[in-house]
């Protein structure tokens, strides 16, 4: 059986849903909360760094004090965080609608 048919198919999701993780402090969460909130710190995580990276192209280009190669190496930063930025939004955006189909809503 396929991985992908093992996800999709509804007992299997039935079986997710009611499955609970228990945590090293006691605490019992379900397995959809529990991947939903990975994710979620994950994504934010990822797009703290890339708000970090970008300050700091902004900032090499600041100090850069009209060096062109120093402009160009931070411009190329800013740039490159954004595209990092644009590809996590839009990969959780994902992750996410595939979470709410397969655990949470009814198609």
């Amino acid at each position: 059986m396929s991985l992908l048919r093992l996800l999709i198919a509804p007992e299997t999701t039935h079986a997710l849903q009611n499955r609970s993780v228990f945590l090293a402090t006691g605490v019992r969460i379900p397995f959809t909360q529990l991947v939903g909130n990975l994710t979620a710190f994950v994504a934010m995580s990822s797009v703290g760094f890339c708000t970090l990276l970008f300050l700091f192209g902004a900032v090499q280009v600041t100090v850069s004090h009209g060096d062109q190669t120093k402009v160009d190496n931070g411009k190329k930063m800013m740039i490159s965080a954004l595209i990092g930025l644009a590809l996590i939004l839009s990969s959780y955006a994902i992750v996410r609608t595939v979470i709410y189909f397969l655990y949470e809503g009814t198609v």
